[in-house]
């Protein structure tokens, strides 16, 4: 869940929660920002088979926090947020000083992520064609 959160939260508290923990830790970079692309799968909701959609632009990162491993991919052009999420899996993984806040703070961007798809659900559904109420 932490991974899913990370990928599509906002930038700002990734990367101010990161430089935090950069500040009072050995940081390593292992590997990225980069960028790659990635087929992106999903499922058919007729028949219930997944296929290939098509390929996703994607920027990874891998970093070690005090010796632990921390690993991030995020859709697009996004250096800074992978890097950061990188260096904040870590954290969390060695157990640092401020893994709480992260805690905290992931789950904030979760809440805020429910309310947006549930307004977007909401604005969407307002939208659809009632076929039996148009045949009266």
């Amino acid at each position: 869940e932490r991974f899913q959160i990370t990928a599509v939260a906002d930038k700002a508290p990734l990367c101010r929660l990161a430089d935090e923990v950069v500040g009072d830790s050995q940081v390593t970079l292992i590997k990225g920002p980069c960028y790659g692309m990635i087929m992106m799968r999903v499922r058919d909701t007729v028949d219930n088979d997944i296929f290939n959609l098509g390929e996703v632009l994607v920027t990874e990162a891998e970093v070690k926090v005090n010796g632990f491993s921390g690993y991030c991919m995020v859709m697009g052009r996004e250096m800074e947020k992978a890097l950061a999420g990188a260096i904040i899996d870590a954290a969390v993984e060695a157990g640092h000083r401020l893994c709480p806040q992260i805690i905290g703070a992931l789950e904030q961007e979760k809440f805020r992520l429910e309310a947006a798809r549930k307004q977007e659900w909401n604005d969407v559904s307002r939208t659809k064609a009632n076929f039996e109420v148009m045949q009266q």
